[in-house]
């Protein structure tokens, strides 16, 4: 299925980017709370793709391209298929 943002997905995009500070990040929490941690100075980005279905795979594969439309290239997108599992992490830390 092709997507093709709106001026406003664009516009406001472009705004929410503007108040995260060199090196910050943005959370999508509707993908999982997938994070996306940005680099002004050169207008790149890494992005962690926590998404665990198509809704939240979808939001952040819209967002990416949004951020292609604003000039942002990315350093590193990286997919995270592993389930959180707290009581191990809780065990093990």
């Amino acid at each position: 299925m092709e997507w093709t943002p709106r001026e406003s997905d664009i516009e406001w995009t472009k705004n929410h980017i503007a108040t995260i500070s060199e090196g910050g990040s943005w959370g999508i929490p509707i993908a999982n709370n997938s994070v996306i941690t940005f680099y002004h100075s050169d207008k790149t980005y890494d992005c962690i793709d926590r998404s665990s279905d198509k809704k939240g795979s979808y939001v952040v594969m819209q967002t990416l391209s949004v951020l292609k439309i604003l000039g942002y290239s990315a350093r590193s997108i990286i997919k995270d298929f592993r389930p959180v599992d707290r009581k191990f992490q809780e065990d093990n830390a």
